[in-house]
């Protein structure tokens, strides 16, 4: 393979590149990084681009699988998923400038409609080649603290190609649901275009067993539960590009879904503790609306110089309603008494802008200087209705309304933020990205509760990598970081988890869990696209930990809500490994396993003692294997996922909650058969395993007494069984 000839016919194909790539030539790592590929296979190139560690996949490495899309062509790299995996706790602020996944370069603007959802409705015969971005690289339009994923679609005069699925998905109780996508992609002269529709099944029928006990181990009852979630997800998308010529590209991206998840629950509670025993049955349901849409854009412009500016907006906007009532029964089939009311409303905003300018200082270093501006809103109301001695109301199923703190709020968030990254390549093998943000915001909230309140944030961040060797790199990483308050926790919201307790209270006082983290990353990967070797280490250092609380109402009752209750801690150690099994004469068989073992601390606000965070656990295990039989275009596979038990606990003003999950397991096989057509069956919960939970509830706080109930609960949704049926025209 010509190295340098196809560069060159890269940039003659992508006229828009040919600026980018010119400062990079200049710097003279391309061909170093070049020399590199003589040990590698004819089709897999090494050292592509800016940074000798970025590994490429052309496109005929991939066609002797028959894929239809971009994930089926990513599904045959080893250790992709270690590409893919975050090292961040998510929750981040704004916009930001970081992205794992890119197209051409370049991010998408969007939060829910992300570059990620698309690979599966592009088709795989539109791609150049698929590149791992491994080092920090100014010339794309987005930055990661782990690695990229770099999709670079053959650019044509005219292209076009239409994907489409079937698919069904069968249930342990004997349900289907259909479901299905089609999606239009290609190429008009310098406008590139992406529509899809898909419908998705999102059924879910589950089935649970309660034991109750008192504090004294004495049989207490038994509750036995069917839930049924009937609901199928809608999504629109389109993603609209233009390059407007050699130095300008300007991107539009838009998103609609419907996402109303009804449910129902029937309950069978059995009272040991009467004599005889006694039964009685709840019927609720709960028929809510979820319907959310997003628009983002972005526009590009490369000076002469080699320099940048960048625009990037979002506005999205969710709506969710919900009405839930519950009905007390004699017998199964009777209407009931109604003893439950509660309607909910929220309505989520976002807008977001993001501009920043990138200054070549010289070949080796530059910096990029921008400013975000952010505006997120909550509307959210709360109805709740119980039988009682006053007078019902029209508003609360004609039960009597019961006032709750934080019922109808709105809150408001105005954040500005200017940010300097500067980066750095210190010598052929080492570069150091720095990054300084400076932010500051207003919260206001308005309605049952007023109150406003100002903040700002000093967010330095430093993340440094050196290739040992071109298989051999070390990251590090030290960043200052501030989460995204959630607005669902500063009003009140109903309490779906437990059935003793209809609703939590808001905390309008709540501020932002801040945190300095530390992570190092070791990554190996093996000799001729043999696979990847991954150890990451991090620590954080936690402040403003959010948890459950109790909070006081004027009235002085104490309910459970979330609060800050001071500092933590949160260390651990993750090893991965993906490998295909050359060694043993298979090399079309990948086999990806990893462990991950972490710990945590912080002081319980309710017993003055240390445990874990909450719902942070010892860690977890997954094991995986693909087989791809080429000769007769059929793949087969599993995915292994599973938690260390007992590390899940939570803690609440009157109860103590342990979670436990069985492991989960997912098998599948596909089959490419006449005119590229594939046909896929997938097992979805093989083992047929379930989750537990127990509660142990105490008569006043959780440090007084002993408890006076301990329930013990299992569930089980059941095995699911899918048909796929994918092909590409």
């Amino acid at each position: 393979m010509n190295n340098s000839n196809g560069l060159s016919c890269c940039l003659l194909q992508r006229p828009y590149m040919a600026i980018a790539m010119a400062a990079v030539l200049s710097s003279g790592s391309i061909p170093a990084a070049l020399g590199q590929n003589e040990e590698l296979p004819l089709d897999l190139v090494s050292g592509a681009g800016e940074d000798a560690s970025t590994v490429r996949y052309n496109a005929d490495f991939f066609r002797q699988y028959e894929p239809n899309s971009v994930n089926d062509m990513l599904d045959r790299i080893p250790g992709i998923s270690l590409a893919l995996q975050s090292s961040s706790d998510g929750n981040d602020r704004g916009l930001g400038n970081e992205d794992q996944i890119l197209i051409n370069g370049q991010r998408m603007a969007g939060k829910a409609n992300e570059a990620r959802n698309q690979l599966s409705r592009i088709a795989a015969g539109q791609v150049d080649y698929i590149e791992i971005i491994r080092g920090t690289n100014s010339s794309l339009g987005a930055r990661s603290s782990g690695l990229m994923v770099n999709i670079v679609l053959e650019e044509s005069l005219a292209r076009q190609s239409v994907t489409a699925e079937i698919n069904a998905d069968f249930y342990d109780d004997g349900e289907m649901r259909p479901g299905g996508a089609l999606a239009l992609n290609g190429q008009r002269g310098r406008f590139g275009y992406v529509l899809s529709a898909e419908m998705e099944p999102r059924y879910e029928q589950r089935d649970s067993h309660e034991i109750n006990y008192l504090g004294d181990w004495t049989p207490a009852g038994t509750v036995y539960r069917n839930e049924i979630r009937d609901r199928d997800d809608l999504t629109l998308n389109t993603n609209l590009t233009w390059d407007l010529g050699l130095s300008d590209r300007i991107q539009f991206n838009a998103q609609y879904e419907q996402l109303d998840p009804p449910m129902t629950y029937e309950r069978e509670i059995t009272n040991l503790l009467a004599d005889p025993p006694e039964v009685r049955y709840e019927f609720e349901y709960n028929d809510a609306t979820d319907e959310r849409w997003e628009l983002g854009g972005n526009y590009e412009h490369i000076f002469t110089t080699g320099n940048r500016f960048r625009f990037l907006f979002i506005v999205n906007e969710a709506d969710q309603t919900g009405l839930r009532e519950r009905f007390d029964r004699d017998t199964p089939e009777e209407e009931g008494e109604k003893t439950l009311f509660m309607n909910t409303s929220a309505t989520e905003q976002e807008r977001i802008a993001r501009t920043s300018y990138i200054h070549n200082l010289n070949i080796n270093q530059d910096i990029e200087i921008g400013v975000e501006r952010a505006q997120t809103i909550l509307d959210s109301s709360l109805r709740l209705g119980l039988p009682g001695s006053g007078e019902g109301s029209a508003e609360t199923g004609g039960l009597v309304p019961v006032q709750f703190p934080n019922a109808d709020s709105r809150v408001e968030e105005m954040r500005y933020e200017s940010f300097a990254i500067h980066n750095w390549r210190i010598g052929q093998a080492l570069s150091l990205e720095s990054t300084l943000t400076w932010e500051s915001s207003e919260i206001e909230q308005t309605g049952d509760t007023r109150n406003r309140r100002s903040f700002d944030f000093i967010r330095p961040k430093f993340d440094m990598r050196y290739d040992v060797t071109s298989t051999l790199q070390l990251r590090a990483r030290v960043e200052r970081f501030v989460s995204q308050l959630s607005f669902n926790q500063f009003v009140a919201a109903a309490d779906t988890d437990d059935e003793q307790r209809d609703a939590t209270a808001g905390n309008p006082n709540l501020v932002q869990e801040k945190a300095w983290q530390y992570e190092v990353n070791m990554e190996y990967r093996l000799p001729n696209d043999n696979g990847v070797l991954n150890a990451r280490a991090f620590y954080h250092d936690l402040e403003d930990v959010i948890d459950t609380v109790g909070i006081e109402t004027a009235s002085g009752n104490l309910l459970t809500g979330p609060g800050n209750i001071g500092d933590a801690w949160k260390a651990g150690l993750a090893l991965d490994a993906s490998t295909r099994l050359s060694y043993f004469g298979v090399p079309d068989a990948i086999v990806t396993a990893g462990v991950q073992v972490e710990d945590s601390e912080v002081t319980d606000p309710f017993l003055g003692t240390d445990r874990r965070l909450e719902r942070h656990g010892r860690g977890s295990y997954s094991l995986g294997f693909r087989h791809d039989i080429s000769g007769r275009n059929l793949t087969y596979g599993f995915n292994y996922r599973n938690s260390f038990n007992d590390g899940l606990r939570r803690y609440d003003v009157q109860q103590i909650e342990r979670f436990n999950a069985d492991a989960f397991t997912m098998a599948y096989a596909q089959l490419v058969a006449f005119d590229g057509i594939t046909f896929r069956l997938e097992s979805m919960n093989v083992l047929d395993n379930g989750r537990c939970r127990e509660r142990i509830r105490y008569p006043g706080r959780i440090k007084q007494g002993i408890p006076s109930l301990i329930e013990h609960s299992c569930s089980n949704a059941g095995r699911k069984w899918a048909v796929k049926i994918r092909t590409t025209f």
